[in-house]
């Protein structure tokens, strides 16, 4: 029994992993901030709700974002999203080309990825 117990806890610990603490979700948004910024992105976060989930104590953070450069730039942050080591589910995602800016004789076009996914979260306890 005792083994079972702590095989449990084990499970139970690295499932957590996977899940935002209950007061983390600012400090994601954070972090998925800096990452945009350091691929030469710029970010504009429409929207945060929380809704219910099926799993008592959890809930999902659903989250809206657009990242706005170049087209490998754009990509390249969602490979990131898609392999962030949380449980995340990516809803819709969009791409538009807005705009191009030349460098010497280069044409470089600037696209806009729209991105909705969702992140389990722990309730906040009250």
């Amino acid at each position: 029994m005792d083994k079972e117990l702590l095989n449990n806890k084990n499970y139970t610990d690295k499932l957590s992993e996977y899940i935002i603490s209950s007061n983390g979700v600012i400090d994601f948004i954070d972090i998925l901030e800096k990452k945009i910024s350091s691929n030469n992105l710029k970010s504009d976060v429409k929207s945060l709700v929380y809704e219910a989930g099926s799993i008592p104590n959890l809930e999902l953070a659903r989250i809206k974002i657009d990242v706005t450069g170049e087209w490998k730039n754009v990509v390249f942050f969602l490979k990131l999203l898609e392999n962030y080591p949380l449980k995340i589910s990516i809803e819709n995602v969009s791409f538009k080309k807005f705009s191009e800016y030349k460098i010497g004789s280069k044409d470089v076009p600037q696209w806009v990825g729209s991105l909705e996914f969702t992140v389990l979260k722990y309730k906040e306890t009250e």
